[in-house]
């Protein structure tokens, strides 16, 4: 609990009922599993810091140019109408302290921008690190370019989620985009799929634990902890859960 204390003050999370007199005395006469409980409740409220819109930083430079990135990690790429390639990357860290880092183009993969896009969900105000760690680009059938990605605290806090912003404007000289719209919990790693009525069908998957002290939380979601669907009829203006696929002893 020592670790957890000071994540629970900075936070402002502490159980009034159970600590407004004797905190030491209450929390030490929990059994295991009623002090687990209690920590549980205490890192879903922690998570719940990742629910907060994260900001898409279109001014990232000198902050995110290459000389300040150390790591690279693939997440996907994407062409726009206009011949662009979008392309973006995992920076930071494959963990807790990873973000989003994105260029451009014109040339066929020639040569490329600087940053032109940053999602980092990193800041100091925070009690632990907020990952931006898993997602896609995609341009869609109107044209748009669209970017999912998931927001947690640390690597995975046992919910997560997946967000979309979108760009009316990919090949524009300043792209303008969307602010991020939270779709549901867990990942999308793959892009959608236009299906031959031109429903939309998004892969969403959903962790089976969180990790570290976030072990355990979030119960309530584990009979969605699978691979899901989701259908959008209106090119992606709503999206709905159609069904799911759960594997055996999945890791």
């Amino acid at each position: 609990m020592k670790t957890l204390r000071p994540i629970v003050l900075v936070c402002g999370f502490i159980s009034a009922s159970l600590f407004a007199q004797k905190p030491e005395v209450n929390f030490t006469a929990m059994n295991p599993e009623q002090r687990r409980a209690f920590e549980i409740e205490v890192m879903e409220k922690v998570a719940d810091l990742a629910l907060i819109p994260p900001k898409l930083n279109t001014s990232p430079l000198p902050k995110y140019d290459y000389d300040q990135l150390a790591y690279g990690m693939t997440i996907g790429i994407a062409r726009t109408p206009g011949g662009r390639l979008w392309a973006c990357w995992v920076a930071g860290e494959d963990g807790a302290k990873a973000f989003f880092v994105c260029a451009v183009s014109d040339d066929d993969g020639e040569t490329w921008s600087k940053p032109v896009l940053v999602i980092d969900g990193q800041s100091d105000k925070l009690p632990m690190p907020r990952s931006v760690l898993v997602g896609n680009l995609w341009t869609d059938p109107l044209g748009r370019l669209w970017i999912f990605f998931n927001q947690s605290m640390a690597q995975f806090d046992g919910r997560s989620g997946v967000w979309a912003a979108i760009c009316e404007n990919p090949d524009a000289t300043k792209p303008v985009w969307s602010a991020p719209k939270r779709l549901w919990h867990g990942f999308t790693l793959n892009k959608p799929t236009v299906l031959s009525n031109g429903d939309w069908l998004l892969p969403i998957s959903l962790n089976r634990a969180g990790f570290g002290p976030f072990n355990g939380a979030f119960k309530e979601l584990d009979p969605m902890r699978s691979a899901n669907a989701f259908l959008s009829k209106d090119h992606g203006a709503t999206w709905q859960r159609q069904g799911h696929l759960q594997f055996p002893n999945p890791d």
